[in-house]
């Protein structure tokens, strides 16, 4: 089953003064940024990668709308053996695919990497593009299992 996640949402504040008198007061209750990170399962944690054709599309809200792309992190459960395992990410907008990365993220003999580079033509979200999460290379002797993509947006307050 494939499955996505909104994992954490936070606060990014620009503090001055001291942080005394709670939450709704002080440089807390106005945040300049949030982040928030979006984990997308590509494959359960005892089956096998592919790179297969499907795509899962996830829309964008309209609380998203304005939000960057700042960071792609790669995870498998069980590393893969012989070669490389890379992922990518599309956003969709207007009918037009477009790959957030200009490199993709490789796993290599390693359970994760964040080695992606982030094309900042494609990194910025608006109310109703789609994202999708793809598998472009896979290892060549055993593939990992449990894959997982997970992106980190800093969003205008």
């Amino acid at each position: 089953m494939k499955r996505a996640i909104f994992l954490l949402a936070g606060l990014l504040v620009l503090a001055s003064t001291a942080m005394a008198g709670g939450w709704d007061r002080g440089p807390w209750a106005n945040p300049v940024y949030r982040f928030l990170t979006l984990a997308y399962e590509q494959s359960g944690e005892n089956t096998a990668m592919t790179t297969t054709g499907e795509t899962v599309f996830i829309p964008i809200p309209e609380h998203c709308a304005g939000c960057v792309i700042v960071d792609v992190l790669g995870h498998v459960a069980e590393k893969g053996v012989t070669g490389t395992t890379t992922m990518n990410v599309l956003r969709k907008r207007a009918g037009s695919d477009v790959s957030v990365l200009s490199t993709g993220v490789t796993i290599g003999d390693e359970w994760y990497a964040s080695d992606g580079v982030i094309n900042t033509a494609y990194d910025d979200l608006a109310e109703g593009d789609a994202l999708a999460f793809t598998v472009t290379t896979i290892h060549s002797g055993t593939a990992p299992k449990g894959g997982t993509e997970v992106l980190t947006l800093i969003c205008p307050r």
